[in-house]
């Protein structure tokens, strides 16, 4: 009798794989058939079951997408997926089975992590899905409790107020490698920067939509100008922004920056003075525009062969050319 194979899926992009584009639907049907089992292995038989396909096909779905590999055979080995590495996206977690979480909590003493955090994000509990999605947290990403914790903290008193363990992944994975923030230490400078930014830069913030990234050197110098020497708050800087995303302009903060500059030097100091500079500086624009097409256009008008003919003179030409000038006959 031969042996019992049998294979799970292996987290991947699986529409990037040549192999998806040639597939028939048979082996597609297989596919999901694996990837809706998680990581339970399946067998030849219970895929043909359950994509409602005949085990020949089956097999064939088996071979194609092994070979590919969008899935692998379940050897015996643990289910904690090595190939989970940097190409996975934000927010993606790889989910294993309860037992092997609940090997991972007791092993690595996880339980008082999980239950601080719990409290931090105001619940009186987590359910099995988040206590899945937490450790995967830590194994996958080579995060410390404590950085979760002081995450955690962070995105629910002071910085973000969104209190669920999938936006506290989500924080997690985005601060660790799309910011580069992957220590505790390198966390809390974060949190101490957007704390000392102030009340205004937080609005200003929310006006051009920027949450969860550090500013640049530009953006928090402009912001503080605005505030610290400008005097501008909401209102202004809004109305500056609202005009920046009516022109059509890509860099927001740059084109806010220019009006903002422009209507503190001219001493516009309410919303309604700052439109009316603006509608002024904008008409004034369309009046040089105007001006510099007439010019252009007149330099690039024909000139006009015959304005500098002089009949009479050409008929002196004509009659010295047939007679002879009157010097000639002096002669």
């Amino acid at each position: 009798m031969s042996e019992i194979k049998e294979y799970y899926y292996k987290p991947c992009r699986v529409t990037e794989c040549e192999a998806f584009a040639d597939a028939s639907a048979e082996e597609l049907r297989g596919l999901v058939a694996i990837i809706e089992a998680g990581y339970t292995p399946v067998t030849t038989d219970e895929v043909a079951t359950r994509a409602r396909i005949s085990r020949s096909r089956a097999a064939a779905a088996i071979a194609l997408w092994l070979d590919a590999g969008v899935i692998r055979k379940a050897d015996g080995t643990p289910l904690v997926i090595e190939e989970f590495d940097s190409a996975v996206k934000r927010g993606e977690i790889d989910e294993r089975p309860a037992r092997e979480v609940a090997k991972t909590i007791r092993r690595s003493e996880l339980a008082d992590m999980i239950t601080e955090c719990g409290k931090l994000l105001r619940r009186p509990a987590l359910n099995t899905e988040e206590i899945k999605e937490l450790t995967a947290l830590l194994e996958q990403y080579s995060l410390t409790e404590e950085y979760v914790l002081t995450l955690a903290t962070f995105i629910t008193h002071g910085g973000e107020n969104k209190s669920s363990v999938r936006n506290l992944v989500n924080a997690a994975i985005k601060y660790s490698t799309e910011m580069d923030i992957t220590t505790v230490e390198a966390l809390e400078d974060y949190i101490k920067e957007r704390e000392n930014e102030g009340a205004a830069a937080k609005e200003f913030r929310r006006i051009f939509g920027i949450y969860d990234r550090p500013l640049s050197k530009t953006e928090a110098e402009c912001f503080r100008r605005w505030s610290k020497e400008y005097g501008y708050f909401t209102e202004i800087v809004g109305e500056a922004y609202d005009l920046a995303v009516m022109g059509g302009y890509k860099k927001l903060v740059f084109q806010a920056n220019r009006l903002i500059t422009r209507w503190y030097e001219t001493g516009c100091r309410t919303v309604a003075e700052c439109r009316a500079r603006f509608e002024e500086d904008e008409a004034e624009k369309k009046r040089e525009r105007e001006a510099e097409r007439k010019e252009k256009k007149a330099a690039a008008k024909p000139l006009d062969k015959y304005t500098d003919f002089d009949p009479e003179e050409a008929l002196r030409l004509a009659l010295e050319r047939s007679f002879g000038s009157e010097d000639e006959e002096n002669d």
